[in-house]
């Protein structure tokens, strides 16, 4: 306001300097007047005069300014005298608040319209729901995402690509990825076609839970349809080739990149340097920077240097790493957290401790603040030996100094004591940190629902998670493990179908990732039953099972030497439209080397099912067909169709070349 009353002054006197012209100054008076209206209806709304209600139309505008200048309140109080005199908004006036609100991050006003609107019988539309899952992502309120995403689905609401967009980076801000398959699977589902936005996404997706492999596929479809690559696009298949062992290809990739005017820059060969410092390659790592060099692909900074100073520190020891340290700073290349963590690890690694603060203060005086990975390296380095003191007044240390801790960083801690057999003093830790103020997430209450678990005390177990769910600790899936895993170790059946039970009476549905978990350690452990009534509570969850599931039935099948019952779940599988994956024809492979005679039935009976499905005809490859990282897709493929085949028509396994 204090903008527009400043404007006015200037064209009452003609302008600033006298240089404003008519038309300026028509829209200058035009805007003062209507904000001088505006703010003489406020006025009179705080005098509690009443105000005559014309039309839906002049009061959604009128509420519409009030909530453009901050006023929200008497924006939601004018918002009730409206609909008190039996005036009701449009879906497009609904959406035309939801989204004013959303502007002003008034997340709970406009949640207070959207269930309005639901109880009015005025239909939401697409528009409403992804306005309300955009302000939700961008505050990261991701239960809110979930609820809002089963509503769409409850009204009938098809979503598109941004709203699997806004789903999957979401899930990946909290590394949950298994939720995130989940999206992805329901992506296909809905026949969405993907964009260059949402292909970019899936393919994230499939490197964060390690299958380059689909990757690759995806790339395929993606050039299938005559879609441009991007930059990032380029940078995930990079990633995926340097997963799958194909450095060469990888590197062909990224003169592809420079050919195609897509400036490599330094990232495409940070990826393929963090696989040689993983593998502790020296002499690959060496021969990186000899070719970023050489050809001056990029400029090397903290970036790739940390990855050689890793991979030479695992190939020659801390002194080497330490000496190639001291090179990078020599080149005024400046260190960051990236670089301590590696340090720190290293020291780790070594048993170094002594190290351990001297490259803290070191890095302090270069300017570098500890990251949360850093904090989570310097307090488990000594958690993990035992030293309770010393992991203790590290991470006091840390949290005085105003620097923010990683959850495994405190869960680190609650484990040593765990380990212990002290639960009772690792729930009094959590308690003086909760009471301190210190920032817990899930990780720590993860400890301690294992360690009650190991106890079999169920009771606590449910107190806990009710506890977390009161204090809007998310709970994710992996913690739902730690609360059920020690119960199948022990055989406690019924206590785990009363905890899923009870989770799902609460309106929690735990993931078909725990449930899978859940079935690899009943058939593990030979209790097939156990599995099958687990198999059983996901189909009651309304899960879906899938052919990672069913993996863990053929295990134990082809185990114990029972190719009947492999027949007969390849058979239910079919019937239920699902396909046996890669993994499953893998084994049944496998096994068939081992013992002709009795798995040649049940391979044959599975190449059967595929042909069925036109897969060894057409050579189609589903998303979930996992491979061994270190073969190439299509050789790995080839490999099994071949191996079926021979098994159906030859009536023996032909040896075909990996």
């Amino acid at each position: 306001m204090g903008f527009v009353v400043g404007l006015t002054v200037q064209v009452r006197n003609g302008g600033v300097g006298g240089r404003c012209s008519r038309v300026e100054g028509e829209v200058a008076m035009m805007a003062v007047r209507k904000f001088s209206m505006a703010e003489d209806l406020i006025s009179r709304k705080k005098k509690n005069l009443d105000l005559e209600i014309v039309s839906v139309d002049k009061e959604v505008a009128f509420i519409l300014e009030l909530i453009d200048a901050g006023k929200i309140e008497l924006a939601m109080g004018r918002y009730s005298e409206m609909r008190a005199n039996e005036l009701l908004p449009t879906t497009y006036t609904f959406n035309k608040l939801i989204a004013a609100l959303g502007r002003k991050y008034a997340m709970r006003e406009a949640e207070v319209l959207f269930e309005d609107m639901i109880d009015s019988d005025v239909s939401p539309d697409f528009v409403t729901c992804s306005q309300m899952l955009s302000k939700y992502s961008e505050v990261a309120d991701i239960d809110n995402m979930e609820k809002m995403y089963e509503r769409m689905k409850q009204l009938e609401i098809m979503p598109n690509t941004v709203i699997f967009r806004l789903l999957l980076e979401a899930y990946f801000s909290v590394q949950d990825y298994s939720t995130a398959e989940t999206i992805y699977r329901e992506i296909n589902e809905c026949h969405v076609e993907p964009d260059i936005h949402l292909f970019y996404k899936i393919m994230r997706l499939q490197n964060y839970v390690d299958k380059p492999d689909q990757v690759v596929e995806t790339y395929s479809t993606l050039r299938q349809r005559k879609i441009k690559p991007t930059y990032e696009i380029y940078l995930a298949l990079v990633e995926a080739y340097t997963k799958l062992g194909r450095y060469k290809k990888a590197m062909e990739l990224i003169k592809v990149m420079r050919k195609r005017g897509k400036n490599p820059g330094e990232e495409p060969f940070a990826l393929l340097s963090k696989e040689y410092a993983r593998l502790g390659d020296a002499k690959a790592l060496d021969h990186l920077f000899y070719m970023i060099r050489r050809f001056r692909f990029a400029t090397a900074t903290a970036l790739t240097y940390n990855h050689l100073i890793e991979g030479h520190g695992k190939a020659f020891g801390i002194a080497a790493a330490e000496e190639k340290l001291e090179d990078m700073l020599a080149e005024e290349i400046e260190p960051n957290s990236d670089t301590l963590r590696v340090m720190l690890r290293l020291y780790d690694e070594y048993d170094e401790l002594d190290n351990v603060k001297v490259v803290i203060e070191r890095m302090s005086r270069l300017g570098v603040t500890p990251n949360r990975d850093c904090t989570w390296e310097a307090v488990q380095i000594y958690a993990n030996r035992g030293h309770k003191e010393e992991a203790l007044n590290n991470l006091r240390e840390l949290v005085s100094k105003g620097i923010p801790l990683h959850d495994e960083a405190y869960a680190s801690i609650i484990r040593m004591f765990c380990s212990e057999g002290n639960i009772e003093l690792a729930e009094e830790t959590i308690n003086s940190w909760k009471a301190e103020s210190f920032k817990l997430g899930g990780a720590s209450f993860r400890e301690l629902l294992s360690a009650y678990s190991e106890r079999g005390d169920i009771n606590r177990v449910m107190e806990i998670l009710d506890s977390m769910k009161a204090e809007r600790v998310r709970i994710s899936t992996r913690t739902y493990a730690s609360a059920l895993y020690a119960l199948i170790n022990a055989g406690m059946e019924s206590e785990i179908f009363q905890i899923l039970t009870k989770l799902r009476e609460r309106g929690t549905r735990p993931t078909g990732w725990l449930f899978s978990t859940l079935v690899r350690v009943s058939c593990e452990q030979g209790k097939l039953v156990k599995a099958k009534k687990i198999v059983m509570e996901m189909e009651r969850c309304g899960l879906k099972i899938g052919a990672a599931t069913y993996y863990h039935f053929f295990q134990s099948f082809i185990s114990k030497q029972e190719p009947d019952l492999v027949i007969e779940t390849l058979q239910h599988m079919q019937a239920k439209g699902e396909w046996p994956s890669k993994s499953i024809i893998s084994s049944l492979t496998t096994a068939t080397k081992s013992n002709p005679d009795l798995f040649r039935p049940a391979l044959a009976e599975a190449a059967k099912i595929l042909r069925k499905r036109d897969i060894i005809n057409t050579g189609d490859i589903r998303e979930d067909r996992a491979i061994s990282t270190n073969t190439d897709i299509n050789d790995a493929y080839s490999y099994i169709i071949a191996t079926a085949i021979a098994a159906i028509q030859k009536d023996r396994i032909a040896p075909v070349s990996s």
